[in-house]
């Protein structure tokens, strides 16, 4: 399984400095994606570890004060973006001119996915999701398509305790899977300990996207056993 680590702003500079440190040591590096927050992407450069960054600019300009280009990314070694996260509340057309930048620049987007609201109707569901992936893929290559990482991360399970339905995330899953068959998936929103081995032994799914969870190294050692 995939693991990307999503830290958002949760860690200061010697809280992260530690952290880092502490991820370093855990094996099987190849199966983690670190998404810091921007600042503390240069900390990464020489750490054999996969790094992703948790946004990327609308511009491609040199003259965007504040922003930090795909261009930029690139040349800090970041591999992944995440685009589309819940928590910054984007519009359809913010996200799609993201995601064009990065793969300009050979950056392979984390875009994210899914529903606002808990119990929505799983037809409903595949209908909106299909309606944007489309929409945000459809100038673009097939080559380029299949480098994007689809994350279904339904907006009302992120940052909240809940116990998660693990046979409706497998029937949606599989949905995106049988339309976009050579893209990986991944899956975020209340991961646990406890739901992440049920988790693995879903169909289709080749990972998760991962916030609190991932920001506590005690259980990434437990999971990477």
């Amino acid at each position: 399984m995939l693991i990307v680590l999503n830290n958002k702003s949760s860690f200061n500079v010697d809280k992260f400095s530690e952290y880092l440190l502490e991820l370093d040591k855990i094996k099987k590096k190849e199966n983690i994606i670190l998404c810091p927050s921007s600042c503390y992407l240069p900390f990464c450069i020489d750490k054999d570890i996969t790094v992703g960054s948790q946004d990327v600019s609308m511009k491609e300009s040199s003259f965007a004060t504040g922003e930090i280009t795909a261009r930029q990314l690139k040349s800090l070694g970041v591999e992944y973006t995440l685009v589309g996260h819940a928590d910054r509340d984007e519009s359809v057309d913010m996200v799609k001119t993201k995601v064009r930048n990065l793969l300009n620049v050979g950056i392979n987007p984390i875009l994210c996915v899914g529903e606002e609201k808990e119990n929505s109707r799983i037809d409903n569901i595949k209908q909106d999701l299909l309606a944007r992936l489309n929409y945000i893929m459809s100038d673009l290559k097939l080559e380029e398509r299949e480098k994007i990482i689809i994350a279904y991360e339904p907006k009302w399970a992120i940052n909240v305790d809940i116990d998660l339905n693990v046979k409706d995330i497998s029937t949606i899953v599989e949905f995106i899977h049988h339309i976009f068959i050579n893209n990986k998936i991944l899956y975020g929103g209340g991961v646990t300990i406890e739901n992440y081995k049920h988790l693995e032994k879903v169909e289709y799914l080749d990972g998760v996207l991962v916030g609190r969870f991932g920001n506590n190294i005690d259980n990434l050692k437990q999971v990477l056993k």
